[in-house]
Formats: structure tokens, sequence, C-alpha cells
């Protein structure tokens, strides 16, 4: 790592560019919003530059197929579209429904425990997975 970046190059493992050009390609990203990730010296986070991190998931309740997402960074609102990071690739969909302490909201707040119903299964979700907001370039 201290040579990647002392002499300014970056380091990307083959797994990580493996999930990159999966979400790619699945997802019909622009070349842009991915472009600049190999122009970085050091270590190479494999995240988009059109996703913002808000959080991190901290429960799913599997009868109602809702997600618990603590929020860290910024605010989330209705009608956002998030992005988990799944193992081997991202995935995305529209914020419907979002709650905070069992109540409907139009949007949660840092330090909130926001629930958002999802799609995705229990096995596709695990605690600590991170989640990002799709931003406007």
């Amino acid at each position: 790592m201290t040579n990647a970046q002392a002499q300014e190059f970056g380091l990307l493992t083959t797994w990580d560019l493996f999930r990159l050009v999966r979400s790619y390609l699945k997802l019909h990203w622009k070349h842009e919003y991915i472009k600049d990730l190999f122009y970085v010296s050091g270590r190479i986070e494999p995240t988009p530059k059109h996703y913002e991190f808000i959080g991190v998931m901290e429960r799913f309740w599997e009868r109602v197929g809702v997600v618990g997402v603590r929020i860290e960074t910024s605010i989330l609102t209705r009608g956002d579209r998030i992005a988990f990071e799944l193992p081997i690739e991202f995935e995305e969909q529209e914020v419907t429904s979002l709650q905070v302490d069992k109540n409907p909201v139009s949007q949660a707040e840092t330090g909130m425990l926001a629930g958002i119903q999802t799609f995705l299964h229990k096995e596709q979700l695990k605690k600590g997975t991170r989640v990002f907001r799709l931003m406007q370039l």
C-alpha cells in the first residue's frame, strides 16, 4: 500500500474488479460513474462515484420484508434510489416505504434507524451491509 501511494498507482483486487464489472453490466451504469476509480493512488474502493454512503443495515424483519438501516451520514427521503453492497454485486431499489419507530415518515435523518421495504431476502442481506444513496450527476 505504501508503495502504491508513493508511486501513485492504484491497487484493486481481481474480485473487486469482477464485482465492479458485474454491477456495471447489470445496472447499466454510465462509464463516468467508475472511470475515475482507476486513477486513484493506493487502495481502490470499488464504489462508483454516483453512490453516496448513508449507513449500514442493522436488522431484517423477514415477515414484512423490511430492512432496518442506521442512517449515519445523510438524510434519506422516500422516493430516493438506494443500493445495497452485496457480496457479489450491488442491488438497487427505490425507497417506496420509509418508517421510523413504526411510523411512516417522508425522510429519515442521521442517527435514525429507518425501516425500508425491500424485495431482497434475508439470505442476501447480512448485518453490516453497506447502503448507498444514488446521486444525480
